[in-house]
């Protein structure tokens, strides 16, 4: 190893993910150093100099390949099965009594932090837990402090314990201390039971953890339930996955004698019950809209000169390397909305050109690379669209490469996650986009996943934190909207456009949906974009129960759903196993936005009308969402 014939050696890892570091174990210096953009080469050198220092913490765990879970099935073609069911990442670690080599919640800086317990309360179902955090270290550094909740193993199966809060402490210089607080509702980690369709909280013992990682986390208070307490009342909305989640055989419990105790009181507490029969309103702008206009404000705008070939970061006219454009109705003083990808910053084309057309990206949205593996019928078309016209004249734009999702979340730190959305937000506004298509915060549910980079967490409650702040911050300036996606269970890139992900109802519900329900209700932001993939056997682009039960009437979001970029071509279909999702049914599910949109969208939702498939009191409450959207985001 390098490490042994060097005095000082760092081995510096620019990766995406989690690595397999067993065969270098024997390093002493190891910085995960993730990719974050534009300061990429900077930080390291401030690091590598000792002009700053690492404050990180893992928010995936890092383990060797053969101890990760593999109790469900990952990369199949057709059907992905989450066997595992909430045993995700920590959760798995836990309960299998497996060690990572480095744990969800670990990092290292230049210094040391001792964590002292300062007292704690439950009032209400309300925890609150103080700490004293100094650096008893030669350096200065900023710690991350965790707090974990271990619920009663009753009629539930519980995970041994799941990340409940956490805080990050300003610079701690040597012998320097800080009070932190930590609270959160116990209601918000009922688990669900899907004997009753409820989130319950079960009679027994709470404790409260805390440490600087999952496996330091040490209890430091207790509450005791009397009796078991349902927290909310919903609908079962998913068919049977057709198995049983697995189960751990024995989870230990932890010694809690001599640990402050609380009685939890819920009696002021009444159970919610969802309410899901309200419809959605219609705004009476479109009562003087044909069924005809209102189809095609249900799909994104096809009729330019860049729409011969639709794909994402190529497929607007008002903006080069935009994703798509919403349909404009000048007469009705409808305007059009244009949307951007993210996540990393704002994606656009690097050089584009003008002419009476429009707007028009130089090269396409793939590098070469990638377009020598695209089948003839894709590349030969692409190439031909992009070929630039003699004599005009290259412009050039830039926007900011931000830190990926990954990195953000390893900060802990949901101000630098804001200020990451206010710096794409800001460049959205200048460029003329509307929405900007993050961020997205599906679930590490296996390291192998290509697209885990632009996620956040193993964890939901990380993951939705830090979506809610990174929103937040991208729509400060009121005229930008964002887009949280993929709404939901995209957690694999195989036959992406196709696979089917089998799941418990309880997986769903405890893992894969908080984060999102976390990011609606804290960060309120103006688009959800829902996932290519099917849940139980149906496209979740298709799904009432995910989009009109869960999103509307659960989550009691507002905004506008819209589809990811749905580009189904012979590559596509020749080896779909399951149907391709159907427009009118998407429309029908409530969808505001078909994208990229395409004239055989449209027709279908014509000819579904006609039929009395899809009826014209949901075209218009789709088309009030996107007229509520354009309202926020164009008010003068």
């Amino acid at each position: 190893l390098l490490d042994k014939e060097y005095d000082r050696f760092m081995l510096v890892i620019n990766a995406g993910g989690p690595i397999d570091l067993s065969p270098v174990m024997g390093v002493s210096n190891i910085l995960v150093l993730s990719q974050l953009g534009v300061e990429t080469g900077k930080v390291l050198a401030d690091i590598m100099l000792g002009k700053a220092y690492p404050s990180g913490k893992l928010s995936t765990s890092w383990a060797g390949a053969s101890d990760y879970c593999s109790e469900g099935s990952f990369g199949d073609m057709d059907d992905t099965f989450y066997r595992e069911g909430i045993y995700v990442g920590y959760r798995y670690f836990d309960a299998a009594g497996r060690k990572p080599l480095f744990p969800f919640g670990y990092g290292l800086g230049y210094t040391e932090f001792e964590i002292r317990f300062a007292g704690g309360n439950i009032e209400k179902g309300s925890v609150t837990a103080e700490f004293e955090v100094s650096n008893i270290g030669k350096h200065p550094g900023r710690e991350v402090l965790q707090l974990y909740l271990s619920c009663p193993q009753g009629k539930l199966n519980r995970e041994r314990k799941s990340l409940a809060g956490y805080a990050k402490t300003e610079e701690l210089r040597p012998g320097e201390s800080q009070k932190l607080c930590i609270g959160f509702d116990l209601k918000d980690f009922a688990g669900y039971d899907g004997e009753s369709a409820s989130y319950i909280l079960e009679k027994g013992t709470y404790v409260i953890l805390a440490g600087n990682s999952s496996e330091d986390a040490k209890p430091v208070m207790k509450g005791n339930l009397g009796g078991s307490f349902t927290v909310r009342k919903v609908k079962k909305l998913f068919p049977d996955p057709g198995f049983e989640d697995w189960r751990p055989e024995v989870t230990p419990s932890y010694d809690t004698d001599g640990l402050p105790c609380f009685a939890i009181d819920m009696s002021g507490f009444e159970t919610e019950t969802v309410d899901y029969g309200s419809s959605g309103a219609t705004d009476p702008r479109t009562d003087d809209l044909s069924a005809s206009e209102l189809a095609y404000m249900n799909v994104g705008f096809f009729g330019g000169a860049s729409r011969e070939l639709n794909i994402i970061g190529n497929a607007a006219d008002s903006v080069a390397g935009a994703a798509g454009e919403t349909f404009g109705i000048g007469s009705k003083g409808i305007d059009r909305l244009i949307m951007a990808d993210g996540p990393a910053g704002l994606r656009l084309s690097k050089q584009y050109y003008k002419d009476e057309t429009g707007v028009h990206a130089v090269g396409t949205a793939f590098p070469d690379y990638v377009m020598r593996l695209l089948p003839r019928e894709v590349s030969e078309p692409l190439a031909l669209r992009f070929k630039v016209k003699e004599g005009v004249e290259i412009k050039e734009q830039y926007a900011t490469a931000l830190p990926i999702g990954t990195a953000i979340a390893q900060s802990w730190n949901e101000d630098l996650a804001r200020l990451c959305g206010e710096i794409a937000g800001e460049e959205t506004k200048v460029f003329g986009v509307d929405l900007w298509l993050a961020p997205a915060l599906n679930i590490h549910r296996n390291v192998l996943c290509g697209r885990n980079f632009e996620y956040y967490s193993e964890d939901p409650v990380l993951s939705g934190n830090m979506a809610a702040a990174v929103t937040v911050g991208a729509q400060k300036t009121g005229s930008v909207g964002a887009t949280i996606k993929h709404l939901a269970f995209n957690n694999q890139e195989t036959n992406r456009y196709n696979n089917n992900s089998v799941i418990s109802e309880r997986a769903m519900r405890e893992i894969y949906l908080k984060g999102f329900e976390i990011a609606v209700r804290k960060g309120d932001p103006a688009a959800v974009m829902s996932s290519y993939n099917l849940v139980n056997g149906e496209h979740t682009s298709e799904s009432k129960a995910l989009i009109k039960d869960i999103l509307f009437s659960e989550f009691g979001y507002r905004g506008l759903v819209m589809t990811d970029w749905i580009i189904l071509g012979p590559s596509v279909l020749a080896f779909a196993h399951y149907p391709v999702p159907v427009p009118w049914k998407i429309a029908a599910s409530g969808h505001s936005l078909l994208m990229p949109g395409t004239q055989k969208d449209y027709d279908d939702i014509m000819e579904a009308l006609s039929l009395g498939r899809l009826s014209l009191r949901q075209l218009k409450e789709n088309a009030s969402r996107l007229l509520w959207l354009i309202d926020r985001l164009h008010r003068k």
